[in-house]
């Protein structure tokens, strides 16, 4: 039971964590269904994850295993989940355009897709102005360099924007299709 008597329906996911020391794999619980809504709208400090393996990445041995482990929401760099990246249900659908992106996060690098709304010129400006922590990357590659064998890709990942050390973005590379038609200069009205 929840508030006021409410049942919630949270439904399992399988996901991966990952902190600048650590790398967590388990069961979280969300009623959520994208990823980077799991942890924008988590009401606690700690995210849950049950039926846990706890990895260091410096010596990753063969790892613990818990019932149930907490991981604080601020020392998360990115988090993996079997979700999907788009909303599931009716929306609110903001028109938005897939972004190339570079980022690095120690000891990881990620590259991929964010998708930045229209209404927006400046790619600096909607990354540093969205009031989210976590943003989702599509058609994410994360590179480690102290561990290449957990280098892999993801359909979609959530990175914590603010432990992002470099960000690099390039709208001239449509991420999803190669280089994007070059616009012609507006003539006014026609």
């Amino acid at each position: 039971m929840t508030f006021m008597g409410s049942e919630a329906t949270h439904r399992p996911v399988t996901a991966e964590v990952s902190t600048s020391g650590y790398r967590i794999t388990g069961t979280l619980r969300t009623r959520f269904d994208r990823i980077a809504d799991v942890l924008n709208n988590l009401d606690r400090t700690h995210l849950t994850l049950e039926l846990a393996t706890v990895r260091e990445l410096v010596d990753p041995g063969r790892g613990e295993r818990a019932e149930s482990v907490m991981v604080p929401v601020d020392e998360i760099l990115f988090l993996v989940a079997d979700m999907p990246s788009d909303r599931t249900h009716d929306a609110i659908v903001v028109p938005k355009r897939p972004v190339a992106a570079r980022l690095a996060m120690p000891p990881f690098r990620l590259s991929g897709a964010i998708y930045v709304p229209d209404s927006v010129e400046s790619v600096a400006t909607a990354i540093t102005m969205t009031p989210d922590v976590f943003v989702p990357m599509v058609d994410a590659t994360v590179t480690c360099w102290i561990r290449p064998e957990l280098n892999t890709s993801y359909p979609v990942v959530a990175f914590q924007r603010r432990l992002v050390h470099v960000m690099s973005f390039d709208e001239a590379t449509d991420p999803l299709g190669g280089l994007r038609p070059t616009q012609p200069a507006d003539s006014g009205w026609s």
